[in-house]
């Protein structure tokens, strides 16, 4: 069989694990959910997000949107989404997120949707400055922040303080946080070396438990999973 190539690869796992476990399509799912309903109605829809990754997430939305108008004259919203990127050789590189982009913009022409993709970045001291987001008059403005440790360790609190701090600036229609709670601690990952360890581990083991729960050990799409989301 032919294997994913190096580049598609992360792209299959991280949709493999939405559908695989609870634990990632739960989180988005009540993202979609909150801005579905914020946006009822509005014609073009602008979703800035903090870190889109793979984009995952936002398939489902798109395909949401095309079916709510599936009993109505009117056609589906213009959905436009903005990633936020930091520049340099970062994992989620300037590169990295327009390649996210061209993939979105090819699923929304195949299910019929009118998409834009743009980027904004984040300043030298990793802040989010509102006047970097191009937003048009007549858009309904969401910010979305997905939290999934660690995935990317360079989000510093003051960063996202940031990002969630324009939204008012913004006109933010709507802001979704998906974020894991973390027991214990002093709130400022002040932790020390244990503390941090001890809840990584509950963190790993319970997608690892939610994994076990429905896909067989030896399954080609979990050991996709496991070696490039959730090995070291």
């Amino acid at each position: 069989p032919t294997r994913p190539s190096w580049k598609m690869a992360p792209v299959e796992a991280f949709q493999l694990l939405q559908d695989m476990s609870p634990y990632v399509k739960f989180g988005h799912f009540t993202a979609n959910q909150a801005i579905l309903e914020a946006v009822a109605g509005e014609r073009r829809v602008h979703i800035v997000d903090y870190d889109i990754m793979e984009g995952v997430q936002w398939a489902s939305l798109m395909q949401a949107m095309v079916s709510q108008q599936e009993t109505s004259i009117a056609p589906p919203p213009h959905l436009r989404i903005t990633a936020v990127t930091r520049s340099g050789g970062h994992r989620r590189s300037v590169t990295s997120v327009l390649d996210t982009g061209r993939r979105l913009a090819a699923f929304a022409a195949s299910i019929g949707l009118s998409f834009s993709f743009g980027q904004c970045r984040l300043d030298s001291d990793d802040q989010l400055r509102p006047a970097a987001v191009k937003v048009v008059k007549g858009e309904a403005v969401v910010l979305n922040c997905a939290l999934h440790p660690p995935h990317l360790p360079w989000r510093s609190a003051a960063s996202v303080a940031s990002f969630l701090g324009s939204a008012s600036e913004l006109g933010a229609r709507v802001v979704t946080v998906v974020e894991e709670a973390v027991a214990g601690g002093d709130g400022d990952g002040n932790r020390g070396f244990v503390g941090s360890f001890m809840e990584e581990m509950k963190r790993y083991s319970a997608m690892w438990d939610s994994l076990e729960a429905g896909f067989p050990m030896q399954g080609k799409a979990r050991g996709l999973v496991e070696r490039l989301i959730l090995g070291p």
